[in-house]
C-alpha cells in the first residue's frame, strides 16, 4: 500500500513541477525534441552470475522547458548464465554427476525484461555542448525468467548415483520506477553521444514479506549503464 501511495506522489510531483515549469520565461528559449538509441550492460541484483547481460533502449525526449523535460522510452535488459550444454540431457547429467552438484555449480538463471515508461528530467546543466539531468522514471514491465538448481542427492561408496533438481519458469508483469542520471555531449551539429545510468526497481503490489523462486525466479531489478547516440530536432 505504501508503494502505491509513493506512485501517486510521483505522479503528483510530475504535475506540480510541470506547473512550475510553465511559469518559466520562454522568450529566449525554443523547445526541441531528441531521439536517442542506447546499448549497455546491466547487473540484475538477484542473478547468480552475470553472463550474456546486455540492454537496449530507445527514447524520445521533449524539452518543453529549459529546466524540465519528459522522455517516453522503451528498455530491454537480459542476463543468461545457463551453460551451452543445458539442453543436452546427457551432458547435463554427466556434469552434475562429475561434481557440478557441489558449490552450487549447477545453479543457473536467466531473465528477459521489457519495460515501457516515462522519464521526468530535471536539468542540472543544459548550456553549451553539455546536457546533464537527473531523472525519475515510471511505467509498466513484463519479465520472463527461469531458475535451475539441485535440491538433494543420493550417494553410494562416495559416488553420486541419484539427484533431484528443479527448473522454475515464470512470467511476471507489473509497475516499476527507475531513478537515474543522463549525460549528453554534442559532438557535431545536431548529433550527440551520451551516458545513461539507472536503477530499475519493480513495485510490489502484493506486499510480500519474502520472495521465493516460485514468486520470481529472478527479481526484475537491475543496475544499468548505457552508451547512447542521439539526434536533436
Amino acid at each position: 500500500m505504501k508503494k502505491i501511495l509513493l506512485l501517486f506522489l510521483f505522479l503528483f510531483c510530475i504535475i506540480g513541477f510541470a506547473g512550475i515549469a510553465r511559469g518559466e520565461s520562454t522568450d529566449d528559449y525554443v523547445p526541441y525534441t531528441t531521439l536517442s538509441f542506447g546499448i549497455g550492460k546491466n547487473a540484475f541484483t538477484d542473478s547468480w552470475d552475470y553472463q550474456r547481460n546486455s540492454s537496449f533502449m530507445v527514447g524520445c525526449r521533449k524539452q518543453y522547458f529549459k529546466s524540465f523535460a519528459f522522455e517516453a522510452f522503451y528498455q530491454y535488459a537480459q542476463n543468461n548464465n545457463f551453460p551451452d550444454f543445458f539442453d543436452d540431457p546427457d551432458k547435463l547429467h554427466t556434469f552434475i554427476l562429475d561434481g557440478g552438484f557441489w558449490d552450487f555449480n549447477s545453479t543457473w538463471d536467466e531473465v528477459y525484461n521489457h519495460s515501457l515508461g516515462l522519464k521526468t528530467h530535471f536539468v542540472l546543466s543544459g548550456s553549451g555542448r553539455w546536457y546533464v539531468s537527473a531523472y525519475l522514471a515510471g511505467g509498466a514491465y513484463t519479465s520472463w525468467s527461469s531458475y535451475h538448481t539441485h535440491t538433494e542427492a543420493v550417494y553410494w561408496d562416495d559416488q553420486m548415483v541419484e539427484y533431484t533438481r528443479e527448473h522454475i519458469k515464470k512470467r511476471n508483469n507489473g509497475l516499476f520506477y527507475m531513478p537515474g542520471l543522463q549525460v549528453n555531449y554534442q559532438i557535431y551539429g545536431k548529433y550527440y553521444l551520451g551516458l545513461d545510468l539507472g536503477l530499475f526497481r519493480f513495485i510490489d503490489l502484493e506486499s510480500l514479506d519474502l520472495y521465493t523462486s516460485y514468486d520470481y525466479p529472478v527479481l526484475p531489478e537491475y543496475y544499468n549503464a548505457s552508451l547512447t547516440f542521439g539526434i536533436k530536432f
